[in-house]
Parts: C-alpha cells; structure tokens; sequence
C-alpha cells in the first residue's frame, strides 16, 4: 500500500484546516524558501512544501486524498502526535515560552514556516536563537524578512540569523540592502565574503537620483560602501550621473572611485613577468 503522508503537517497546519489557512501557510513559506544556492536537503524540504500545497490546494485532489486517510486513519498516527508537537511549538515560541520552546527543540521538533514567520513578526531574537541552537538554518528568505524588520537601532534579528551555522547568503540580500539604502548592511555582507559588483552601484546611484531627495545621503553611503568594498563603477554609470546631475559632485565621487580601484585590482594582479611570461 502507497504510504500515506499528513500533508496538513507539513504545512505546519491541523488536519482538516480550512482553504484559506493552506493558502496563507503556502505564501507564507514561499516567502521563507530557500534561495538557489541552498544545500539539497533544504530544496527537497521545500519541494515537499510544494507537494503538499499541490494537493490540498486543488478541491478534487484535497477530497481524494481525505477519501484515503479516512479508509486507513493509522497510517496518520504518527504524523498526529508530530502534528500537535508543531502546534505546540508554534503556541509557546509565538508566546515566548521558553522553556516550553527548549524541550520541544531537543525533542527534535522543527518550526513550521508559519511558526518562524510569528518569530520574526514579532521580534523575538531569543526564540530564534534557541530554533538555530536545535539545527534550524535560516533560508534566504528568512535572511530578507530579518533584514526588512532591522533598522540601524534594532540588528538583534538580523544578528541571530547571520550568525547561524551555515547561512547561505548570495548576492539577492547584497542586491536587497542597496535597494533599502543600508550602507551598513551592505558592508557586512561585504565583510562576509559577497562580492560588491559595478551593477549594484549603477542601481545605487540610480536610487540617488531617481528616489525621495531626502534619502539622497543614505544611497551615497551605500555606494562609497560599494567602491570601498572593491566595485568598480562603470562608465555609463558615470556619464549617466553626470547628465542626472546639477552639478558633477557625484560624477567626480564615482571617477574616482573607479581610479582608485582600477589602481588596487592591478595591483593585487600578479606581474605575468615576474613568472618569466612575456604579454
């Protein structure tokens, strides 16, 4: 007999949940999926998400699938103990319970995308931790939604997540950070190993001219961040500022830039003479 899975549960749902509580639990880890550069293990998790969402968000295949559970209810039986173990997670992390939290995580319990979705609405750090403590690996959309709740007064989120063994950051949050006007996020992501590229800062600088004026001074940070960490800024970038421009302020600041680190990447360049190879 074909093993039966309790789909419900893998939505982080009780069975028999209503049409738009699966919907919410499936745009809810779709904003938590991983990025492409995840490990297998996390696509296959998320490809499971999938699966689930794909039967019981079609009318015929839901009542198909609950036409089979109710002919052989105890091929659930484990996937219901698992189930409320879930719910429970979800009730004491989104109420901070901690010890409650604790247990549960060293009982081998994962939080459903709904329950870490609570955590970081809500902000609480804490929990997150104790999640990244059990094995949990925040995906690149965990990263992003952490990013979003941040402000330069408030890292403790976005600490806990970066810090977790494992992270995968690729360059959509680099990308994220130069669009929100975060030069300090853009140099930590730089100071972790992502490469600042001449497509970020021609977006940097098309923010700057182009957004709210009185954001101006937040994307000429990121873009000094940007050529600090080693891009260079291209030419029609710079022809575009100096048509943008009233005056050549920013066009002057990115020739230089582009100067400066021509001059550092040549240097870091070794010599094809020093090895007795002739151009």
């Amino acid at each position: 007999m074909t093993e039966l899975k309790n789909f419900y549960r893998v939505l982080g749902l009780n069975y028999g949940a209503a049409p738009e509580a699966i919907e919410n639990a499936w745009q809810m880890a779709q904003a938590l999926q991983p990025g492409a550069d995840a490990d297998l293990e996390e696509l296959r998790e998320f490809e499971k998400v999938r699966l689930a969402y794909r039967v019981l968000g079609d009318d015929a295949m839901r009542g198909a699938y609950e036409d089979a559970v109710s002919r052989e209810p105890s091929a659930l039986k484990n996937d219901f103990t698992q189930m409320n173990d879930l719910q429970k997670l979800h009730n004491a992390a989104t109420n901070e319970r901690m010890d409650e939290v604790r247990a549960l995580v060293a009982k081998g319990v994962n939080p459903a995308a709904r329950t870490v979705k609570n955590v970081l609405d809500l902000d609480l750090p804490s929990v997150m931790r104790i999640f990244i403590e059990g094995g949990f690996r925040p995906a690149q959309g965990v990263v992003i939604a952490a990013m979003n709740m941040s402000s330069a007064n408030n890292m403790r989120m976005l600490n806990e997540v970066l810090h977790a063994p494992g992270v995968i950051l690729d360059e959509r949050v680099l990308y994220h950070a130069v669009d929100r006007g975060r030069s300090d996020l853009v140099r930590i992501f730089i100071d972790k190993g992502l490469r600042a590229t001449p497509e970020m800062v021609d977006r940097a600088v098309r923010h700057y001219f182009e957004d709210n004026p009185a954001l101006r001074d937040n994307f000429e940070r990121v873009i000094t961040a940007l050529t600090d960490g080693g891009a260079i800024p291209a030419r029609a970038t710079i022809r575009y500022a100096k048509r943008e421009g009233y005056t050549n302020f920013m066009a002057d600041m990115l020739s230089e830039a582009r100067k400066t680190n021509i001059k550092r990447e040549a240097a870091h360049k070794p010599s094809r003479l020093r090895f007795g190879i002739r151009p």
